[in-house]
């Protein structure tokens, strides 16, 4: 598929990175669900390390008393142990809602959010990274709230014609010859 470049000048190229814009290939694209799942990740354990340092620190100024030091180093595995387990969830939550969005925005959809607020999605569930009940969702939301979905029936362009019409052949020269 061609790229913007191919189409511009390289002095409009230079206007518009000049501008402020930025001309990357299409390979260089990383869909927003997967950049927002990652972010998140990202926060999430900068949080944990951040907290797990300040720990550790309230660790090492309480040196002495050893019967002390065990319960609270079994009360932070304790913790540890909740914390792993709840973000865990977070990233499968985000994962199945990440993976629901690209399934959606494949079958055509005009409007992630409004789809999610309109549709049943809590049947659709998230098994080895692999979404079942999608499709029976998706046939649901299309027969429901047709509006939200984009045409599957694309109309042919033919130079010069109306949209959606057929042109007889001779018309069809006519409208096609340069002046």
């Amino acid at each position: 598929m061609a790229e913007l470049k191919d189409f511009l000048s390289e002095e409009q190229v230079k206007q518009l990175e000049e501008a402020g814009f930025q001309i990357q290939p299409k390979g260089d694209y990383i869909p927003k669900a997967r950049f927002d799942e990652v972010n998140t990740r990202m926060k999430d354990a900068e949080a944990k390390n951040a907290d797990y340092v300040k720990q550790l620190e309230d660790l090492n100024g309480s040196k002495g008393d050893a019967e002390a030091l065990k319960k609270r180093i079994e009360e932070l595995s304790a913790q540890a142990s909740k914390d792993q387990a709840d973000f865990e969830t977070k990233v499968a939550a985000i994962k199945r809602e990440a993976l629901i969005n690209t399934e959606l925005i494949k079958a055509g959809a005009r409007n992630t959010a409004a789809i999610w607020a309109t549709a049943d999605l809590s049947q659709v569930i998230m098994k080895d990274d692999k979404l079942e009940n999608i499709e029976e969702a998706i046939k649901k939301s299309k027969e429901t709230d047709s509006y939200l979905w984009q045409n599957e029936e694309k109309q042919p362009f033919k130079a010069g014609a109306p949209v959606g019409k057929d042109v007889p052949p001779d018309e069809m020269e006519a409208l096609t010859k340069l002046r």
